[in-house]
């Protein structure tokens, strides 16, 4: 599982690199490409790290794909409410390309989704950093 769990790491690299190494990708695409490295780089060290070592940070590579998730399902959220200029360089309208016509349903799954994963990811960063801070001890 470990050598699975390498072999995404280095997609994750790849797809990170991306931007600065590929030819033919558009720059429209550039934090599209860099969120799913980062989506990929989390799921692959949640999966390389044994589950006895550094709890810690397999909860926040797992937390990375999570909070991947929910900044894709934010960005189909508002994917075409944004003008063209503005969506050239944030990220939530550069999937008005991928998605053009969105349903009002479809919007607000994806916006609820969006809110329920974000917020989870960031109860879990500040548990993980409150734990770092003062551990609890056993009685």
């Amino acid at each position: 599982m470990r050598v699975v769990g390498a072999l995404v790491c280095a997609i994750a690299v790849g797809l990170i690199s991306g931007p600065w190494w590929s030819a033919t990708l558009d720059a429209s695409d550039y934090l599209l490409v860099e969120m799913l490295g980062v989506m990929f780089a989390g799921i692959g060290l949640q999966t390389v790290i044994p589950a006895d070592r550094a709890q810690w940070l397999r909860t926040l590579g797992f937390c990375a794909w999570l909070g991947g998730m929910g900044v894709f399902c934010l960005a189909i959220a508002g994917a075409g409410l944004v003008s063209e200029d503005y969506a050239r360089h944030h990220l939530i309208g550069s999937m008005s390309g991928l998605v053009p016509d969105v349903p009002m349903w479809a919007r607000v799954i994806c916006g609820v989704a969006a809110v329920l994963l974000i917020g989870i990811v960031a109860n879990v960063v500040i548990g993980v950093a409150r734990d770092a801070i003062s551990p609890r001890r056993p009685f």
